[in-house]
């Protein structure tokens, strides 16, 4: 998984030989100024330009597992296994521990059972798009010939 959330600035700069050269800048100011100095250096506007985009990056400690399908791990939490015991019965008659007792005994079958439904679907889902895309692809190669 991806965060869309850093702002940069890359100065491109064509080079003599047909080759393109990047630097990258956190600070639009500073992009500009360096382009401005590539210019005048150049003397040539066209070869050096600023664009802005955003900095991707990989999001931290996110856990995976060795499926076939390579799925996310979802964790059970006591919190999340306490509010589905508070939807499922009222506050006081909930023993204490109870949720902790339940993660002990039950959360590896849960997560197995939740892994194995979940591949499934992705199998299903991904034989789905490979046949909505091959007819795509049939369909383009036919017009070819």
């Amino acid at each position: 998984m991806m965060r869309k959330d850093e702002k940069i600035w890359v100065v491109i700069e064509k080079g003599d030989d047909g080759a393109l050269h990047a630097v990258a800048y956190d600070n639009e100011t500073d992009a500009d100024h360096y382009c401005m100095e590539m210019r005048e250096r150049h003397d040539g506007a066209s070869r050096v330009t600023v664009l802005e985009t955003e900095l991707n990056r990989r999001e931290e400690n996110i856990p995976f597992d060795d499926t076939p399908w390579g799925a996310l791990r979802m964790d059970i939490k006591s919190e999340f296994v306490e509010g589905l015991m508070e939807e499922m019965a009222s506050f006081d008659r909930i023993i204490p521990g109870a949720a902790e007792r339940f993660l002990n005994e039950k959360a590896g079958t849960v997560r197995k059972r939740a892994l194995l439904k979940l591949d499934e679907i992705v199998e299903q889902e991904t034989r789905e798009e490979l046949t909505h895309s091959h007819d795509d692809w049939v369909q383009s190669k036919g017009m070819e010939d």
